[in-house]
């Protein structure tokens, strides 16, 4: 390994031997104070969003809409309103 100018403290430059401490491949060090979202809270909100609007939207039309239409209608709604919050690659 070779020796950097990092002086022994902490450093990220790949194959130094001061390095004290390396971050996870998959997270990035962030400040005490970063923003967090509870993702687990967004997504449901737009699932029960979602719901409703599809249940009422299979009943815009019809009074007694199969229920496979209802499905469908609720099925598209939540669909719609989790694109809204997701990007789906």
């Amino acid at each position: 390994m070779r020796k950097c100018d990092c002086q022994g403290e902490n450093c990220y430059e790949k194959g130094c031997e001061g390095l004290i401490s390396q971050p996870d491949k998959t997270t990035l060090p962030t400040p005490d104070n970063a923003i967090r979202f509870n993702s687990y809270a967004i997504v449901e909100r737009a699932v029960s969003e979602g719901i409703a609007h599809g249940y009422r939207r299979a009943h815009k039309h019809v009074d007694n809409p199969s229920e496979s239409s209802v499905q469908h209608s609720i099925e598209m709604a939540v669909m719609n309103a989790l694109s809204e919050i997701l990007r789906f690659d």
